[in-house]
């Protein structure tokens, strides 16, 4: 029983260490905010082969002025009706605005290709990652497993001094 207790507020104790990282180094504070008028964009379709499979993505990509990144958004389009329109709504928009704000995470400030968090034309959202920067469900299951490891080594330990 005492052993279970300890290995549940071990995980605990990692559980709460990976929220408070990643809330403070992942976290919506960690988006900043770039803004420019549109100065080039472009649409197209690509076909990606990998391990004999074809895939489809629809791109849109552009550039604001006085900004030297190049803003990409992909999706998958296979099996989508009109695929290659899967970004009607953004393309207009993009198109049409006076003021464009792209979100980005702070240690992508100085790739030329940043994953873009949001997309604000006007002051209206137009695009927004529903996957935010941090959360990783990688980085908890690494967790969980080296917080079952730990409490392995331990009570391993721990049995062979009382064997000794």
């Amino acid at each position: 029983m005492m052993k279970s207790l300890f290995v549940g507020f071990l995980f605990l104790i990692f559980y709460a260490g990976y929220l408070l990282f990643t809330h403070l180094l992942f976290g919506e504070n960690n988006l900043i905010e770039l803004q420019g008028q549109l100065q080039k964009k472009e649409n197209f379709v690509e076909t990606e082969t990998m391990d004999h499979k074809s895939t489809e993505y629809a791109y849109l990509t552009f550039m604001l002025e006085n900004d030297r990144r190049l803003y990409i958004l992909k999706v998958d389009i296979n099996g989508i009706y009109q695929g290659f329109n899967v970004f009607g709504g953004v393309n207009k928009s993009l198109r049409d605005a006076g003021q464009i704000s792209v979100w980005i995470k702070k240690s992508d400030y100085l790739k030329i290709r940043p994953k873009i968090y949001k997309i604000y034309t006007d002051g209206t959202a137009i695009f927004e990652l529903k996957k935010k920067p941090g959360n990783n469900a990688v980085l908890y299951t690494v967790l969980a497993c080296l917080t079952f490891l730990f409490a392995a080594i331990y009570y391993s330990s721990k049995r062979f001094c009382l064997i000794t």
